[in-house]
């Protein structure tokens, strides 16, 4: 699926300059050979409310074009919008002006020719859209690391709004059903499908998550190195997507690929050393390899029980694990079910004790677990357990 651009810029002819043409000629052109599907505001065919069109385009297009040729106010006021929602992907062009505006002087524009008429300058078209083009491949290349709104770069601690709460009715509906058509698919064992599903997104912030929910299904379908080339994809996008680098983990221990696994989750943790969720990531990883060291369908269960007790260290590191992601979030009852879980089996296997007392455990386990069934409860409408574990 084509990659989505925003043109901000003025209609017909301002000022002795074409801008029709300009964007026929020259903007659309070279977006569209760089595989850009290519939206202009006065190009909604729909009835609905144009400005909210325009506000879905400027938060959810991987790129903006804004040509500030000339004082406009809608291209002003559109750029403004786009600098404060996103940090990236926004690119200044125009033509005759010299004196850049001071809030955005410090940024580069591109400069292209048009000729008396005000249309596009034949003798620079052909080099104009090239140099177009390039500018927007550098602009995706940087779009990682630097930030192109003076907003964001400025309140360096200023946080782009998440797209998912600003997004319309008609985008909703949109990703909704790609979503659907992917846990169909996972359902009905159609691999096939998913990775065709996967390339159906319209921008980045969309492909993002339907790359990792792509990679979840695939996952579960034991489809693990599908799983690991979709999640590679949505990593591309955001390197530092938190979900992303998570599946990646899981997949890679569940493609035996323990030390990778390990080494990927202990970055995690390096850099979110509070979250819960990637210490019992950890936990996973440490209890499949604990799993892997005995588990052998050659051998008798008297055999394998042996080997598992012989794999103890293995053992302890994953209830370490659990139990140290428990302890940060009392509420992850997760963690501690698998904490609790494995303790025992350590006990039945080595017939000692280990250092976390079970009944110590098990009474933050039950509270953990029934806050949660509480919580469940007041959201449902205080239906029974059983009726939500039926449904």
């Amino acid at each position: 699926m084509s990659l989505h651009a925003f043109v901000a810029m003025p209609y017909q002819t301002k000022k002795g300059i074409n801008f029709d043409k300009v964007y026929r000629e020259l903007i659309y052109p070279a977006l569209d050979a760089e595989g850009f599907r290519v939206f202009r505001a006065d190009e909604e065919k729909s009835s609905g409310d144009i400005r909210k069109d325009m506000f879905q385009e400027l938060l959810l297009a991987d790129i903006v074009i804004a040509d500030i040729s000339i004082d406009n106010p809608n291209v002003w006021y559109e750029l403004g919008v786009r600098h404060a929602l996103r940090a990236t992907g926004i690119i200044h062009i125009k033509c005759r002006r010299t004196k850049i505006p001071f809030d955005i002087c410090s940024d580069r524009t591109l400069s292209y020719s048009v000729d008396t008429k005000g249309e596009p300058d034949i003798n620079h078209l052909e080099n104009d859209r090239k140099e177009l083009a390039e500018f927007v491949k550098n602009t995706q290349l940087k779009m990682r690391y630097e930030k192109t709104s003076p907003i964001y770069n400025l309140l360096s601690n200023l946080k782009e709004p998440g797209w998912r709460a600003l997004r319309t009715q008609n985008f909703q509906k949109y990703h909704q059903e790609l979503e659907d058509n992917i846990e169909y698919a996972r359902i009905h064992q159609k691999a096939a499908n998913i990775l065709v599903y996967s390339e159906e997104a319209c921008n980045q912030s969309l492909k993002l998550e339907i790359y990792r929910s792509a990679a979840n299904a695939l996952r579960d379908m034991g489809q693990y190195e599908f799983s690991l080339e979709q999640v590679e994809k949505a990593l591309e996008i955001d390197p530092k997507d938190i979900k992303s680098l998570r599946i990646k983990c899981i997949v890679l221990g569940r493609l035996g690929e323990i030390d990778k696994a390990k080494i990927q989750i202990k970055r995690l943790i390096d850099e979110y050393p509070n979250d819960a969720e990637s210490r019992a990531l950890l936990g996973r990883i440490e209890k499949d390899a604990w799993i892997a060291s005995w588990r052998n369908k050659s051998k008798t269960s008297d055999e394998m029980i042996a080997d598992a007790a012989d794999e103890e260290d293995l053992l302890k590191d994953a209830i370490n694990a659990y139990k140290y992601g428990f302890l940060l979030d009392p509420g992850h009852y997760y963690s501690g079910i698998n904490a609790l879980t494995l303790t025992h089996l350590l006990c039945y296997l080595t017939k000692i004790n280990n250092d976390t007392d079970p009944k110590e455990l098990m009474g933050g386990v039950r509270w953990a677990i029934k806050c949660a069934i509480e919580k469940i409860q007041k959201i449902i409408g205080l239906v029974s357990l059983w009726q939500i574990l039926k449904s």
